[in-house]
């Protein structure tokens, strides 16, 4: 039969209704039950001879798998932790849409296992459609918080794997105590976010321990005041961010890290604040941990940061250290040894020199936008980051901050003063090089003063790599210039001895560049503009890079004239143009914090 099932049945409901007249109603009625079982046959069997249904349900388990999108890539919320969360009310529509694809979905069990506040009434529904599987949970509505505790306490808290809570708040305590309170063998993942903590409450613990939480892999704790109750042997991953337990902080936090052996990253924010810091030799003594690669220190003074520096002391290779938002003091920087210490360490001076060129030391100075993409804000940061064979170690601090220290730049400072280490140096990262991010003002501690090359301070240096991300519409970035190159007109000045300069211009975030064109009036495709590089090399000043290779780079949305690689092709050695899919970055130990936007979100940064 050519027809498909909807139109066979739409034609025979025609029919009886034509002929209605001379039959009953209970004739009419059996007749259009009749026909509707029929038409569910017909289309049961035309469904089973498309493509898509013949699969086995192995591959159609997959498929519905793949179309489960997490949810930081369609709302404003996001989750700053690394989480299998998926979302699960998207299968709904899928279930139906025929009888194979819903048995196929409902017997996935795994795949109703996220329960979230976006749609609460149906908490209940995929705590059926889960049951047996572990179960993930994400609360970020404090309104509808106690209906997905509700849910748990009829017996289902045994399958939780992963607990997200963001926005608790004080009256909604008590149901998380009586749910942490009850064994949770499979819970793997927590994270608590409390929207108004009472700091003056008489301190507690959370009822987290190692008895009824054997499983605890990552913990979160943001703005709560309370720790908990025991390290866990299996934690691998912690993340504390304003938490308050009264003086006494430092002391517990330091006794919980000792209690957790297997950690392998730590990220510690905002705890140096109205503390005291421990007393003591005993408790600066490095802690036991074989496993830790990466630690984030996050907006603390000069105190807390001495006091976590001497604790936590990665000792796996390849390992990442990061200092974020440091709060400088009013000391000169160029004398502080804690910093200089920590980026220029003396036992990796005393290896530089044998060092192979292969794995050369790299430098890298950024200037990064706040999370609204701006670089003009008060939280755009400046960052500092030197890679060695061990470890990458960053130190960035965010503009509001310069306060502190007048007019005082505390990146020319550390590099004046540690000539010697960066003498090994042969690589070179500028990131986001354009003046409109105010590198000007960021090298020269006079701002009337002309700015000054922080290239003068590696004399071994043969590449050399400029970033500009035009995602960020920087005024500027259009415009290739020499300016931070030394300038033979300075007679204080040594020329580098290039091989490679690296241009490096695009966008890192098409999505966002879009939206922030539209947002703007502005077009998003830039065509880069060499009349300012052009005319600094006229002017002979940078006569040395003639032995130097010139290696534009741009992804799609950046243009480059042909004429224009011509004209620079009589000042370089060579010059060519490679095409990028992505912007690149410079090679470093542990995932950079910076891709993920503003450096100031330290929970992201795992």
């Amino acid at each position: 039969m050519d027809l498909l099932p909807d139109c066979l049945a739409e034609t025979l409901l025609n029919s009886v209704k034509n002929n209605a007249a001379s039959l009953s109603d209970d004739t009419i009625w059996s007749i259009h039950t009749t026909l509707l079982e029929t038409a569910l046959h017909l289309r049961t069997a035309h469904n089973a001879r498309q493509g898509l249904l013949r699969l086995p349900p192995e591959v159609l388990s997959e498929i519905l798998e793949d179309i489960l999108d997490p949810y930081c890539s369609h709302w404003t919320f996001r989750p700053f932790w690394r989480s299998t969360e998926t979302d699960s009310s998207v299968l709904i529509p899928v279930t139906h849409t025929c009888r194979r694809l819903r048995e196929v979905a409902l017997g996935l069990r795994s795949l109703w296992g996220t329960l979230t506040t976006k749609d609460p009434h149906r908490v209940p529904i995929f705590v059926e459609r889960s049951r047996p599987a572990p179960l993930t949970v994400a609360a970020w509505s404090r309104h509808d918080i106690p209906s997905v505790f509700d849910v748990f306490f009829t017996g289902e808290a045994n399958r939780i794997q992963e607990l997200h809570l963001c926005s608790v708040e004080v009256e909604h305590m008590n149901y998380l105590y009586e749910l942490l309170n009850s064994p949770l063998p499979c819970l793997k993942s927590f994270t608590l976010h409390c929207y108004q903590a009472d700091w003056y409450a008489k301190p507690s613990q959370l009822p987290l321990s190692r008895d009824r939480n054997p499983s605890l892999r990552y913990l979160t704790l943001k703005n709560t005041p309370f720790l908990p109750e025991t390290g866990f042997p299996t934690l691998t991953h912690l993340s504390l961010t304003q938490v308050v337990t009264g003086p006494d902080l430092n002391v517990k936090v330091a006794d919980l890290l000792s209690d957790c052996p297997r950690l392998e990253s730590v990220v510690l924010s905002c705890l140096s604040f109205e503390t005291v810091i421990l007393d003591g030799a005993a408790h600066r003594k490095p802690l036991l941990l074989e496993h830790l690669r990466r630690v984030t220190l996050h907006e603390m003074d000069d105190n807390a940061l001495q006091l976590y520096m001497s604790l936590l002391q990665p000792r796996a290779r390849d390992s990442a250290y990061h200092i974020l938002g440091h709060i400088l003091g009013h000391n000169n920087q160029r004398d502080n040894p804690l910093l200089r210490d920590f980026l220029f360490p003396p036992e990796t001076q005393k290896r530089s020199e044998d060092q192979p060129a292969e794995e050369s030391l790299q430098l890298c100075i950024s200037v990064h936008p706040d999370h609204n993409g701006e670089f003009s804000g008060w939280d755009r940061s400046y960052a500092l980051t030197v890679t060695t064979r061990e470890c990458t170690r960053r130190l960035a601090t965010y503009s509001g901050q310069r306060r502190y220290i007048g007019n005082s730049v505390w990146i020319t400072q550390l590099l004046a003063a540690n000539a010697t280490w960066l003498a090994a140096i042969r690589e070179v990262w500028v990131v986001n090089a354009a003046p409109s991010t105010f590198w000007p003002r960021f090298l020269s501690s006079d701002t009337c003063a002309p700015v000054m090359s922080p290239l003068v301070h590696f004399p071994a240096l043969e590449t050399l790599t400029l970033v500009s991300d035009h995602t960020f519409l920087v005024e500027g970035t259009t415009q290739p210039g020499l300016y931070l190159l030394p300038s033979t007109e300075d007679p204080t000045a040594v020329a580098p001895k290039l091989t490679a300069l690296r241009l490096m211009h695009g966008f890192s975030d098409h999505t966002l560049a879009k939206r922030r064109a539209t947002e703007r009036h502005v077009p998003l495709a830039d065509t880069l503009d060499f009349k300012q590089m052009l005319e600094d090399l006229r002017c002979g000043d940078y006569a040395y890079l003639r032995d130097t290779r010139l290696i534009v780079q741009t992804t799609p949305n950046v243009r480059v004239d042909r004429n224009n690689l011509d004209r620079l092709r009589e000042h370089f050695k060579d010059v060519r143009h490679e095409w990028l899919d992505a912007l690149p970055a410079m090679p470093v130990r542990g995932e950079d914090p910076a891709r993920r936007g503003c450096e100031k979100w330290s929970e992201s940064h795992w």
